[in-house]
C-alpha cells in the first residue's frame, strides 16, 4: 500500500505547479501559500514559495525593490528623508512618493527630487484623504519591484539600510526579510536603539510562531508575490494602518530571513505629523476598534488557527493599553469603557490556556486587571 502521509502536501504541491504551468500565477501563489498554513511543516512548502517567489522575481519587469513614501505637510522633514533613500548603496529601486494634498513647501521638495532622479514616481492627491493608508494603498496599486518597504516621511535611513536587506532578499527570496530593529530618535537629540528578538518567528514548534516584535511595516522589507496574492492593504483609519497589513502578511508568509545586527531606521520619535501627536493624543482613538475590528472580521472570514487568533487577542490588548496611556484626559474614560467591552468579547478560557502555555503572564494579567 502507497505510504499516504504526504498524500494532501503533494496534491497542493502539483495543483501549484499546474496552476503556474498554465500561465495561472495567482492561484498557483495562493494554493502554495495555503499548503503553508494548512501544514507549516510541509517538506514542500516552503520549497515550492521560494521556487515560486524565484520565478516571480526572474519574471518581474520592474526594479528590485520599491520604496513608499506618503507625504502630508512634513515639509520641514522630508528633504533629509528623501536625500537618504536616493542616496542608499543599494541602486535598483523605484521610489513612489504620494503627495496627500499636503499645504506646505512639501510639493516643491518632491518636484526637485523627481527633476533629478529618474526612478522617482510622483502621485499628487488634491485633496488630503485624511489617513496614513490611503496613500500608502495607491502606491500599491502601481509599484513595480519584486520587494516592497516603506518609509515615513519624517523619518531617515543610514545608507545601507536596503543594501542589507535586499541581500538578504536576493540570497534566498523569502516573503519577509526583518532588520534586527530600528533608532528611536527623540528631540531632544538623544539615540536609543530598539533590538528585536526575532526567534521563533518561523518556527512551528516555538511559543513565538508568527508573532514578532515589530507590528510595523517600516522595518523590514516584503515580497510583492505575497502581497499581491492576498491582495494586502493598509487600513484606511486615522492611525493603527499597519496592523490589518502585518497581521495578514505574517498569516500567510511561509519564509522569513533576518537582517542580524541591522538597525538603519532612524525613527523620529513624536514629531509633530507623528501619528502619536496628531492622533493618539488628541482624539477619541476610536481608530485603534475599528482597526482591530477589521483585523478580526478577517481572521473568522478565513477561519485563522486558535494559535493565531489567541496572538490577535494578545496584540489588541497591548495596543489598547498603550493608547490608554497617551489619550486626553478628555476621552480617558469613555475609551477606558470601551476597552472593558472589547476584552469582555474575548474567551477568557482559551485566551487563559494561551497565555499559560504560551507563557505570557502580563497579558493575562493586563486583561484580567481591566475587567
Amino acid at each position: 500500500m502507497a505510504d499516504t502521509h504526504y498524500l494532501p502536501e503533494i496534491c497542493y504541491f502539483n495543483m501549484s505547479m499546474s496552476y503556474l504551468k498554465e500561465g495561472m500565477v495567482t492561484d498557483a501563489s495562493k494554493t502554495a501559500y495555503e499548503l503553508s498554513v494548512l501544514n507549516p511543516e510541509s517538506v514542500f512548502s516552503k520549497e515550492i514559495n521560494l521556487h515560486l517567489n524565484k520565478v516571480f522575481y526572474v519574471d518581474n519587469k520592474g526594479p528590485e525593490l520599491s520604496i513608499i513614501v506618503p507625504v502630508y505637510n512634513s515639509g520641514q522633514y522630508l528633504e533629509k528623508c528623501l536625500n537618504s533613500i536616493v542616496n542608499q548603496r543599494f541602486k535598483n529601486f523605484e521610489l513612489i512618493i504620494v503627495n496627500d494634498g499636503s499645504t506646505d513647501n512639501s510639493a516643491e521638495i518632491i518636484a526637485r527630487f523627481a527633476e533629478l532622479d529618474d526612478r522617482v514616481v510622483v502621485i499628487e492627491n488634491k485633496k488630503a484623504s485624511g489617513n496614513p493608508g490611503t496613500p500608502r494603498n495607491q502606491a500599491l496599486d502601481i509599484c513595480k519591484g519584486a520587494y516592497i518597504g516603506f518609509v515615513d516621511s519624517d523619518d531617515w535611513l543610514d545608507n545601507d539600510y536596503y543594501s542589507s536587506l535586499m541581500e538578504k532578499a536576493l540570497a534566498g527570496f523569502p516573503d519577509i526579510v526583518f532588520s534586527n530593529g530600528f533608532k528611536n530618535c527623540l528631540r531632544t537629540g538623544e539615540v536609543s536603539v530598539r533590538k528585536y528578538n526575532n526567534a521563533g518567528f518561523n518556527d512551528p514548534k516555538s511559543t513565538r510562531y508568527k508573532f514578532h516584535d515589530s507590528f510595523m511595516i517600516w522595518d523590514k522589507v516584503f515580497h510583492r508575490r505575497l502581497i499581491k496574492t492576498f491582495d494586502i492593504k493598509l487600513g484606511e483609519t486615522p492611525a493603527a494602518v499597519d496592523v490589518p497589513f502585518i497581521f495578514k502578511a505574517y498569516y500567510y508568509c511561509a519564509t522569513v530571513s533576518y537582517s542580524d545586527g541591522l538597525f538603519g531606521y532612524n525613527y523620529r520619535r513624536e514629531s509633530e505629523s507623528s501619528v502619536t501627536v496628531a492622533h493618539r493624543k488628541n482624539s477619541n482613538c476610536d481608530f485603534e476598534f475599528e482597526s482591530y475590528k477589521n483585523v478580526l472580521s478577517w481572521s473568522e472570514d478565513v477561519n485563522v488557527t486558535e494559535h493565531y487568533k489567541q496572538l490577535i487577542n494578545v496584540k489588541l490588548i497591548n495596543s489598547l493599553l498603550y493608547t490608554l496611556g497617551l489619550i486626553n484626559k478628555n476621552h480617558f474614560s469613555d475609551f477606558l469603557k470601551k476597552i472593558k467591552i472589547a476584552f469582555n468579547k474575548i474567551n477568557k478560557a482559551k485566551f487563559k490556556k494561551f497565555c499559560i502555555d504560551n507563557k505570557k503572564w502580563w497579558a493575562l494579567q493586563r486583561v484580567f486587571n481591566c475587567i
